[in-house]
């Protein structure tokens, strides 16, 4: 392998582990774990102040054969990301470099020192495959010629393109740079800088062959773990031969672990060497187990058929004599006696009792207990009649038991709810008694203070001599469980309502009627239950009153005495002193009683105010009512504009007025509420509100309203910062836009929708420029004017000048 003029290696420093000692200037990076995860073996920059400068010496400005090595981790990628340069110059392309071309591609490239920033001043090889961010590259770049520029990106030879038509490297007095380059001086635009990791930088003056590329390729050849290593042999990668200290692996220790099968008396317990770092360094295997002696072999097998702890040790022979010893104890489980399972196998439980089981004395011999569903379980309860299964286990034995939990039943006294005087109330028990049942023991108590009896539980019935709510209660023991029952009867008689027949009511009362107090249920009479009843209509109401030993339906007559003259109808609002206005009532059939005390259905007013009256019935019934007479206010002439309204000439030019009710009289004779402009004026209404005329002046004034943009007629794109982009203006903002420029053949060549977006003078789609001349351009645009698009487009030509 050629040696490198400059190596960076990277690890926690900038020096150069080459013959030259080129160490290099770190600015402001972090070292920080490389791609294999050693620690502090590459470095991060972060694409804004980081880099490492090169030594400026002639050494390091090779001309062609040239080849460069890094890896590298792109945190983004745009064409502001370069890895490397030669060459660190201003205003011109030079020396050779690396960085992010367009679409995620990478180039490599070099420069003239001269021609700026155009295609004769550099020659570029840009790889037809794009690349990903966050992905650790090994990527070498080889310059032979201007047409022999090659990328390898993980030792693969990349396809590609080139630019540029330079043919020679050129370089200035600056040095070259790791992770940056310059472009325009700093006081037009900052150098591009690298934002991502990079390890392992090495330039040679020479070209690589083919397998001496694939060797920088392999995984870092610079430090080995600190095992023991075949030093004294050399190795072969790719067909170069080397040592250690280049590029060749390193041997691991021999390491193992030890793996036994089994567990239970009688089983053939398998003693297995496993995890070997390199089986083919064991020279032999020896083993001891205590109480069954030695044995050599891997694997070995004995049967074991005693319970109890044992111990082990195996001593394994390297081939080089080396002897390494492991050691270590096993268990061989003890199985517990099936006998010792202490379980009842039947369990009687009375209504409300439950069964628990606690396997938790068991599990100190056995593995685990599960049920008939194979769920682990360690207490079972249950009230539920059956048979259940349960499976203890070790995992040497396994053996079933089963209980059977039977249940009596739970009993429920069946009695009625409800009874009438004088007649039986029947009661028995569900589910009825077996009459083979033993242990029979109740007796019954009727609760309205009739001798307790005995009870077989068989049916029998019993007659209330008064009405209320009688407990019924069933005690005693049955099957030896006990029991202890009760029922509520309500005994009652036919109820009564007792309404009246008829109730008189004034027309703003309400009628109420509480029935929640009776004990017995009310209806009205489309059959719904009801408690409480109120009503503020006349009219016939039917009620009936329902238990279970009959009903009582009673019909009572409700009249509201109304008060309800027909009102005229008048204006709310009155000219004063000059109208007369009717306020009150058409008829005469009830007596009126006016607060300016007359006597009349209806009165005259010429004021506003307000007028009440009271309105009385024969009976005792009376009514108040008011009636509000307002002035007529005089319009608001301060909602008319008093400064002068602006209208545009393009836009709406209709002027709205104020809507009161009424219309407006305009000086051409019109009337309406809005009024046309034909030209700027002092325009003159008039209008009356039926109790006063107005007459109003507004100064109206038109002018144009559509913006204006500018469009320049040259532009030169040479890269100054000073006219560089042919961009349209606007002072006030566009709703659509659409500029495309033509050449002289008529060819669209730039198309933009975004105002703020001009044509910097390239090509299409490509990164050449333009030539100096005349093109065409087409310019469409919208303004928003009074809620309505206006549409403008202009036409031009613009000077392109280099």
């Amino acid at each position: 392998m050629p040696e490198a003029i400059l190596e960076y290696r990277l690890n926690n420093n900038y020096e150069d582990s080459s013959p030259n000692g080129f160490d290099g200037i770190g600015n402001n990076g972090v070292f920080i774990d490389d791609y294999l995860g050693n620690e502090e073996s590459a470095l991060s920059l972060n694409g804004v102040d980081t880099y490492v400068d090169f030594p400026e010496i002639p050494q390091l400005e090779p001309d062609f054969p040239i080849t460069i090595a890094v890896r590298a981790r792109f945190d983004v990628m745009d064409q502001t990301q370069v890895l490397f340069t030669t060459d660190f110059a201003e205003l011109h392309h030079s020396g050779v470099w690396m960085q992010v071309a367009a679409e995620d591609r990478l180039a490599a490239a070099f420069g003239t020192a001269a021609n700026g920033f155009n295609g004769p001043g550099r020659r570029g090889f840009f790889t037809d495959n794009t690349f990903e961010a966050d992905t650790w590259y090994s990527i070498v770049a080889v310059f032979t010629g201007p047409n022999d520029i090659r990328i390898y990106v993980d030792c693969e030879l990349q396809e590609g393109f080139y630019t540029g038509s330079a043919i020679d490297i050129g370089y200035t007095e600056q040095a070259g740079s790791l992770g940056r380059k310059r472009a325009n001086p700093e006081t037009i635009l900052p150098p591009y800088y690298f934002e991502g990791d990079l390890d392992e930088f090495r330039m040679w003056d020479v070209e690589l062959t083919e397998e001496q590329i694939l060797a920088v390729c392999q995984a870092s050849p610079y430090d080995c773990p600190d095992f023991e290593a075949n030093i004294g042999d050399p190795c072969e990668i790719n067909g170069e031969q080397g040592t250690l200290d280049e590029f060749c692996e390193c041997l691991t220790p021999l390491e193992f672990d030890v793996a036994i099968d089994g567990e239970c008396p009688g089983d053939e317990f398998i003693f297995e060497l496993t995890d070997v770092t390199d089986a083919s360094q064991i020279e032999s295997a020896e083993w001891n187990i205590s109480g069954y002696g030695n044995f050599t072999g891997d694997p070995i097998s004995i049967v074991i058929d005693d319970a109890g702890t044992y111990t082990w040790e195996v001593i394994v022979t390297s081939v080089s004599g080396d002897e390494i010893t492991l050691s270590g104890s096993f268990d061989v489980i003890d199985v517990p006696n099936p006998e010792n399972i202490d379980m009842p196998d039947e369990v009687e439980l009375c209504p409300g009792e439950d069964f628990t089981l606690d396997f938790a004395p068991y599990l100190d011999d056995w593995t685990s207990v599960l049920d008939e569903d194979g769920n682990e379980v360690t207490v079972f309860e249950t009230d539920m009649a059956g048979v259940y299964f349960f499976t203890f286990s070790t995992s040497c034995l396994t053996v079933e038991r089963e209980i059977e939990v039977i249940t009596f039943p739970d009993y429920n006294l069946e009695s009625p709810s409800a009874a009438c005087v004088n007649s039986n109330v029947e009661i028995s028990l569900i589910p009825e008694i077996d009459s083979e049942a033993e242990d029979i023991d109740l007796t019954i108590d009727w609760g309205d203070g009739a001798p307790i009896e005995n009870f077989d539980g068989q049916s029998t019935s019993h007659t209330y001599q008064s009405t209320g709510g009688f407990d019924i209660a069933v005690s005693g023991v049955l099957n030896d469980c006990p029991i202890d029952l009760s029922n509520t009867v309500e005994v009652q008689t036919q109820p009564e309502l007792n309404l009246p027949d008829t109730v008189i009511r004034c027309f703003d009362d309400i009628f109420e009627f509480d029935f929640s107090g009776l004990d017995f249920q009310v209806t009205d009479e489309s059959g719904f239950q009801i408690d409480f009843f109120e009503t503020t209509s006349s009219g016939n109401y039917t009620f009936t009153a329902e238990n279970f030993c009959g009903a009582d339906e009673e019909t009572i007559a409700i009249i509201f005495e109304e008060i309800d003259p027909n009102q005229l109808n008048f204006p709310n609002t009155i000219c004063e002193g000059v109208d007369t206005i009717s306020i009150g009532f058409e008829e005469a059939a009830y007596n009126f009683q006016w607060s300016n005390g007359s006597e009349a259905p209806n009165i005259d007013v010429t004021e506003a105010g307000n007028y009440t009256v009271l309105v009385s019935s024969g009976g005792s019934c009376s009514r108040d009512y008011s009636f509000t007479v307002a002035p007529q206010a005089p319009v608001d002439l301060s909602q008319f504009p008093d400064e002068t309204v602006k209208l545009c000439t393009e836009g709406n030019r209709n002027i709205i007025l104020p809507y009161f009710g009424f219309e407006y009289t305009f000086p051409d004779g019109s009337a309406g509420q809005e009024y046309f402009i034909e030209e700027s004026q002092l325009l003159e209404i008039a209008f009356s509100d039926g109790c006063y005329d107005y007459d109003v002046e507004i100064e109206i004034e038109l002018y144009d309203c559509l913006c204006p943009i500018y469009i320049p007629n040259a532009f030169t794109p040479n890269g100054d910062g000073l006219n560089d982009i042919f961009k349209v203006a606007a002072d006030c903002p566009v709703e659509t836009f659409h500029l495309l420029i033509f050449n002289r053949w008529g060819n669209l060549i730039f198309e933009s929708k975004d105002i703020d977006r001009g044509w910097n003078g390239h090509s299409p789609n490509t990164d050449f420029y333009a030539s100096h001349g005349v093109y065409f351009y087409i310019v469409k645009y919208t303004q928003l004017l009074d809620g309505v698009l206006m549409p403008e487009e202009l036409t031009g030509h613009v000077t392109l000048l280099r």
